[in-house]
């Protein structure tokens, strides 16, 4: 599935809330796929604290738990393919 509009919903919520700078999602699109530390490093601004970093973590699965599928949906063609392997 196509997650990465929640992921980035969570990450700017966040961020937000942190009073720190937000990306694009296409940004965050490039950010996913190392775990979720490397994505708040790269998320923060440059040198940020150990400290910065978790509470960032925290806060983005927080907001993730509450709404974990809002945006998400199926690749497209996934839905087709499902059918025809049923």
């Amino acid at each position: 599935v196509d997650s990465f509009a929640d992921i980035h919903a969570a990450l700017s919520s966040g961020l937000q809330e942190m009073h720190l700078p937000r990306h694009s999602l296409e940004a965050v699109k490039g950010m996913v796929g190392h775990g979720m530390r490397n994505l708040v490093r790269q998320a923060l601004p440059e040198n940020s604290s150990a400290e910065l970093e978790d509470e960032l973590i925290q806060r983005t699965l927080h907001h993730y738990g509450l709404h974990p599928y809002r945006f998400t949906k199926p690749f497209p063609g996934i839905p087709e393919l499902c059918q025809k392997i049923a």
